[in-house]
C-alpha cells in the first residue's frame, strides 16, 4: 500500500506527503520501538519502509520515461531502459532476500532477548 501512496506523491510532485507519512508512521510507534527488546521490530520496519520509497522510485522512473516517450522505445535509447529495468530487477531481489531473511532475523533477536532475561 505504501509503495502505491509514494508513487502517487511523486508523481503529482507532492513528496512533503512522503515525508508527512513517514513522520506520524514513525511517531505512532516510537515508544514501543524504544524498548531494547523489540529494536528487530524497528529495523525490519525500516528495512520495509527503505522498499516501498524503492518500489515507488522504480515505478515513477518507469512512468516518467513512458511519458516522455511512449511510443518510441528504440534501441537507440534503451540504455536509460536497461537501467530503470536493473533498478527495478534489484528491488525485487531485495525485497524476495527480506522476505526470506527477515523470519530468521526474528527469530534470532527473541532468542537473544531469552538470553538476556
Amino acid at each position: 500500500m505504501e509503495g502505491v501512496l509514494f508513487l502517487s506523491a511523486l508523481l503529482v510532485e507532492q513528496g512533503a506527503f512522503i515525508a508527512v507519512w513517514l513522520g506520524v508512521k514513525v511517531a505512532s510507534q516510537y515508544v514501543w520501538w524504544g524498548k531494547e527488546k523489540m529494536r528487530h521490530v524497528f529495523h525490519i520496519h525500516l528495512i520495509g519502509t527503505a522498499l516501498s520509497l524503492m518500489y515507488a522510485g522504480s515505478g515513477y522512473l518507469i512512468v516518467t520515461r513512458l511519458q516522455a516517450a511512449p511510443h518510441s522505445i528504440h534501441v537507440a535509447d534503451s540504455t536509460g531502459w536497461v537501467e530503470t529495468a536493473a533498478i527495478a530487477v534489484s528491488v525485487v531481489a531485495l525485497t524476495e532476500y527480506v522476505r526470506t531473511r527477515a523470519p530468521v532475523i526474528w527469530r534470532e533477536a527473541d532468542q537473544r532477548a531469552k538470553k538476556a532475561k
